[in-house]
């Protein structure tokens, strides 16, 4: 438990068990919420093995022993990590079951009461059964009356006033009534067109959406105008509505707005939109979304690796160009490379094709070797021998005799080559051999 007495601030080793077996040991702050633990674990377990089995975050929860030794799903994600204090600093990740809503609705109940819901069905006590069958009948009544409230007053309910409170007599409280009028650009939702109306500051938003319906239809030149409580005014980029009869200095926003200098902005919205965010959201009470006993895995993500053991194809490499080459002009220029492992050949050797000699000569060949990938050891070693080869005239009358030189040579583990090869070409460094 010592370790859950250090300062919020400070940063504790917590133990990670992912669902695929592997085991992460990270350094986490201890009022980090679970969601960003969770991003955490993720970023470090794209580089672990068998990353590519897992689904998304989503799919998975922290598990954990609390401090009665009981083991706590933990699905309100947005607590940190000083709050729930596991008995061990250990969370394991394990996939969702069963309804998730259902499950983050009991979390947060049985944080705010201090006992666990499942403590409650193992009290065989009349009168606590018989108090919460009633309570349970008292919510769904009341749910049921907020569903066939009016749009109007869904909306009040919902989204209830942001006023500025009003003192009477005086006092340093005392909200000061605007002299002058206020301009205020009001922009309808469906069609985009907006109007700025100077109107005084104690009419009421009705007055305000009548004349913005007014304008509108002037500017159209509709025939017929439509109702201006049909529609209710909101704060632009908010979900927060002016409605009902205050005077407009009264809302916090247009009082905001004064006391910066700036123009107030709103967004005339119809009624059809509230009834369609109300109906939204009894669907979602009425039909909560069903998840499955286990979320269907994501197709799996493509590895960007493959195993030795599977290529069957022979080993080949490019060679493409020299760099800073120091021989005689008058001679050619071959590389020749062969592999092995210890003193051992494990093929024949191959050689490139002969070029003039340059400070940059260039081959941009393939040169292939008669073994497949899948035999090569794992401590094989590609090794290269840079040539200069002479031509030689025995006697007269015969032809001439290539002789070759070495000029420089290098070698290299091949698995630590291919490592530097997979995202670019890779230039190696040879040794100079003298002449004699």
């Amino acid at each position: 438990m010592e370790f859950w007495s250090k300062g919020e601030n400070q940063n504790i080793q917590v133990d990670f068990l992912l669902p695929t077996g592997i085991y992460l040991n990270l350094s986490v702050p201890c009022n980090a919420s679970l969601g960003t633990i969770k991003q955490v674990v993720w970023k470090h377990a794209q580089y672990e093995p068998l990353y590519h089995m897992l689904s998304d975050p989503e799919a998975y929860v922290f598990t954990c022993i609390n401090q009665t030794a009981e083991q706590q799903e933990l699905e309100d994600e947005q607590r940190r990590l000083c709050d729930i204090q596991p008995f061990l600093p250990v969370l394991r990740l394990v996939a969702r079951e069963g309804d998730r809503v259902k499950k983050l609705i009991n979390s947060q109940i049985s944080l705010l009461i201090g006992k666990g819901l499942h403590e409650f069905d193992s009290v065989q006590d009349l009168e606590v059964n018989d108090f919460r069958t009633k309570m349970c009948q008292f919510c769904e009544e009341r749910a049921a009356k907020r569903q066939q409230l009016s749009w109007a007053a869904w909306m009040e309910y919902n989204f209830p006033l942001q006023l500025e409170p009003v003192t009477k007599g005086l006092g340093a409280g005392l909200l000061h009534t605007p002299i002058k009028n206020i301009f205020v650009n009001v922009k309808f939702q469906s069609g985009g067109e907006s109007f700025t109306f100077q109107i005084s500051p104690n009419e009421f938003p009705i007055t305000l959406m009548s004349y913005a319906v007014k304008k509108q239809a002037t500017v159209f030149r509709h025939e017929t105008m439509e109702n201006p409580e049909d529609y209710t005014l909101q704060v632009n980029g908010k979900y927060e509505y002016l409605y009902g009869n205050y005077p407009l200095y009264q809302f916090q926003y247009i009082r905001s707005c004064l006391h910066r200098g700036l123009t107030p902005h709103l967004t005339m919205v119809h009624s059809s939109t509230i009834i369609a965010m109300r109906d939204e959201q009894i669907n979602s009470i009425a039909n909560p979304p069903k998840t499955a006993v286990k979320p269907p895995p994501l197709p799996k993500k493509k590895p960007n690796y493959g195993s030795l053991w599977s290529l069957e194809q022979s080993f080949y490499i490019e060679l493409v160009q020299g760099s800073k080459v120091n021989a005689d002009e008058r001679m050619k220029l071959v590389v020749q490379a062969g592999l092995f492992h210890g003193n051992e050949m494990l093929c024949k050797t191959v050689s490139s094709s002969e070029v003039n000699v340059c400070s940059e000569p260039v081959w941009k060949q393939r040169l292939d070797f008669d073994i497949n990938i899948c035999d090569l050891p794992r401590m094989a070693r590609l090794c290269f021998a840079l040539y200069a080869v002479v031509e030689k005239a025995k006697k007269a009358r015969s032809t001439k005799k290539k002789s070759k030189k070495a000029v420089s040579k290098a070698n290299v583990r091949l698995s630590q080559a291919c490592q530097s090869c997979r995202a670019q070409d890779s230039i190696l460094s040879q040794v100079p051999i003298a002449f004699r």
